[in-house]
């Protein structure tokens, strides 16, 4: 069965029709704002070519033709993050529907988990989505390549409230059972979505390989379900059109799991919905300005336990360093060097972590460096201004010499008050610690 045939196994002719049409037409490219880093009007005056998406907030399509943000200092330094505006469906339902914000608004120190997290995108546009739900995220890949690269996206954001880690959670979910408020599970699959940016895909697409991410997609469900806290919520999406890994999926493992229920997702007349699972959406490009994406939420019956946090009191040799920095409020180790800063409401000894949180610095024999982590956490409030010749030569890696009355240390440095990294200021020398990877 060709991928036609299969649409056509259980969609109307027209709405094929629609997809097959869609799918040969020029792709939309979009993204999403850092508002803590720009204003949306800001960023609009900058770029009066872009255009604001109809529904979510600070999210923009734009021309490449007129654009090149990919490959722009703004991406480079986590002002704006590119991601299709199918997949932003995901964080824009976690962050709207009604049930799950007054679930989320309620409960203290919630724990969620991205499951197949790399690069980062559904987590990255839920955590720019929601800026007042108090979470602490694990953000997990099982590749370890594309984990480092969740890593820079997470580092660019400047996020304090997540932990980069790098696991087969099938092999582990019997230690997490009953523990996440929320759970994103992006899942593998035959990736139909991506048939319009990628022809290989399409020439590689089988019913053999549909079935094959069908049975990946059911067991990463099942453990997803085992580690769900009671009165949690797990959002489950591809970038597949195939039932058989949609709503075929949902409807076998709710019968297994009598604890489990589909929320019924708020109607828009772009979404699609199918007749054997109307609460679930697919976004169809023919309908959504998008690739595409199946996206059903479920939640797991029962009343959550309240967390507490494992705050440590324990004063540490580098006290004085988190003090001038405004950062004692933070719950802080020591690990090889780093000084890492997390809330402390989970126990990451069963988990292989590649960052336990926000990377604040080196403190080696007694010598503080801060981290480009660190750089974007904080705001510029208190950075050394750049005017525009500065701030190339800053991109650049120059030094650059700036008389200033300043004691000589370590301070960011930004330009139009968005951060860039740290500089080290020396008798009039502004020394330049911008990673050596993002200088042009």
């Amino acid at each position: 069965m060709n991928f036609e045939e299969n649409l056509l196994s259980y969609l109307p002719k027209d709405v094929v029709k629609g997809i097959l049409g869609a799918q040969q037409k020029e792709r939309v490219n979009s993204l999403i704002l850092n508002t803590r880093k720009i204003k949306s009007e800001d960023f609009v005056a900058l770029f009066p070519k872009v255009k604001k998406h109809p529904f979510i907030n600070n999210v923009f399509t734009y021309d490449k033709n007129d654009y090149q943000f990919g490959k722009s200092w703004l991406f480079d330094n986590g002002v704006i993050y590119l991601i299709d505006t199918s997949s932003l469906l995901v964080s824009y339902l976690l962050s709207t529907e009604k049930q799950l914000v007054d679930y989320f608004e309620s409960k203290k120190h919630l724990l969620g988990l991205d499951m197949c997290s790399a690069p980062g995108g559904k987590l990255i546009s839920f955590l720019l989505s929601s800026t007042s739900i108090n979470f602490e995220f694990i953000a997990n890949d099982l590749n370890f390549k594309r984990v480092i690269e969740l890593e820079k996206n997470v580092e660019r954001q400047g996020f304090d409230n997540v932990i980069i880690a790098n696991n087969d959670l099938e092999k582990i979910d019997s230690n997490f059972e009953n523990t996440f408020d929320l759970i994103i599970l992006d899942a593998p699959c035959s990736g139909s979505a991506m048939f319009r940016k990628n022809e290989q895909a399409l020439k590689e697409r089988s019913m053999n390989k549909v079935l094959k991410f069908q049975s990946i997609q059911k067991r990463l469900l099942s453990s997803a379900i085992k580690m769900l806290n009671k009165g949690g919520f797990i959002s489950y999406s591809t970038c597949s059109f195939s039932k058989e890994e949609n709503e075929d999926v949902i409807l076998d493992i709710i019968k297994s799991h009598p604890d489990i229920e589909v929320i019924d997702l708020s109607n828009n007349k772009q979404f699609y919905r199918h007749s054997s699972l109307p609460q679930a959406i697919h976004l169809f490009p023919n309908l959504y300005q998008g690739e595409g994406q199946f996206i059903c939420i479920l939640h797991k019956k029962g009343v959550r336990q309240e967390r507490q946090l494992k705050k440590s009191n324990k004063s540490t040799q580098y006290d004085n360093i988190l003090k001038e920095l405004n950062l004692s409020f933070l719950n802080t180790k020591l690990i090889n060097e780093e000084i890492f800063a997390n809330n402390n409401i989970i126990d990451l000894s069963k988990l292989n972590v590649i960052k336990p949180g926000l990377d604040i610095g080196t403190y080696n024999k007694g010598i503080f460096t801060p981290s480009f982590h660190l750089a974007h956490f904080l705001d510029s409030t208190s950075s050394i201004k750049l005017n525009e010749e500065e701030f190339k030569s800053y991109l650049h890696g120059d030094q650059i010499k700036k008389e200033l009355n300043l004691k000589n240390g370590f301070y960011t440095v930004s330009y139009l008050d968005i951060n860039l990294g740290y500089t080290k200021y020396v008798n009039g020398q502004l020394k330049n610690f911008y990673p050596k990877g993002l200088r042009h």
